[in-house]
């Protein structure tokens, strides 16, 4: 006995809802049956589409300004596969744009790190200005001899995460966006989940390999803020603060 399929290719759908062979009440029956398998399809493939994962040794993740709050402060850049690239010309390598990684879902930022899963974390920064002119911003804000705090929306931070605020991409699919670590004015630190800021936000990130844990430098206060990466409840959790001003000689403090 001949094994039939179970499933039709785009032409025969096309053929069985046209023939002439096949009259109204079988075709009614034949779109009762059909589309709904093809709805869950399409479904099934625009959600892996969105999906995206980073590639490891391929992808390269960079932070930029977001001029608005639809604009991207973040992407993925393809720089991996370089088959058939001419050398010595200026190379636009493919970009791939999570749909979150935008101003208005995670703010102004500028620190980035992926640990050894895949998660891509990104660290809310002070750095840009644009000076109350939309396309003229200044990324050296932080070198004015006066440096002005930060607000929520616009150059600033996401009040989701606030002035400090620590974001994760998760390594499954990069869309989905959550806070690790957030702010609060005064407080906070070891063993909590926040972290002490008014509005000058976080300096860098660094993922520490060995001990699955995150380094952030704090512009608020100079210390060093240290981060579990581990699944589970202390995800997010500061274990250490380290303060580099406490082992300076007092006549360079």
């Amino acid at each position: 006995m001949k094994k039939r399929s179970l499933f039709f290719s785009l032409p025969d759908m096309i053929y069985l809802f046209s023939c002439p062979g096949i009259n109204s009440q079988g075709k009614n029956h034949l779109k009762r049956k059909i589309l709904p398998i093809l709805f869950t399809l399409a479904l099934f493939a625009s959600n892996v589409m969105q999906a995206q994962i980073l590639t490891p040794g391929m992808d390269a993740v960079e932070t930029h300004y977001g001029l608005n709050s639809t604009s991207y402060v973040a992407e993925v850049k393809e720089i991996g596969n370089q088959i058939g690239v001419t050398k010595g010309v200026n190379w636009l390598a493919p970009v791939i744009s999570p749909s979150n990684w935008t101003a208005g879902n995670i703010g102004q930022v500028f620190g980035t790190a992926i640990d050894d899963a895949g998660n891509v974390y990104f660290a809310t920064t002070a750095m840009y200005w644009r000076n109350n002119n939309p396309l003229n911003y200044v990324p050296q804000r932080l070198a004015l001899s006066t440096v002005p705090v930060i607000g929520a929306g616009g150059d600033g931070f996401h009040l989701s995460g606030g002035a400090a605020g620590i974001y994760k991409a998760n390594s499954a699919n990069l869309n989905n966006v959550t806070v690790l670590t957030g702010t609060v004015p005064l407080g906070g630190g070891l063993n909590t989940k926040t972290i002490p800021n008014g509005g000058y936000g976080i300096g860098n990130i660094a993922y520490a390999k060995g001990i699955n844990k995150l380094y952030a430098s704090n512009l608020e206060d100079g210390k060093i803020y240290c981060i579990d990466l581990a699944n589970g409840p202390n995800n997010g959790f500061i274990t250490d603060v380290f303060d580099p001003l406490a082992l300076m000689p007092a006549e360079l403090k």
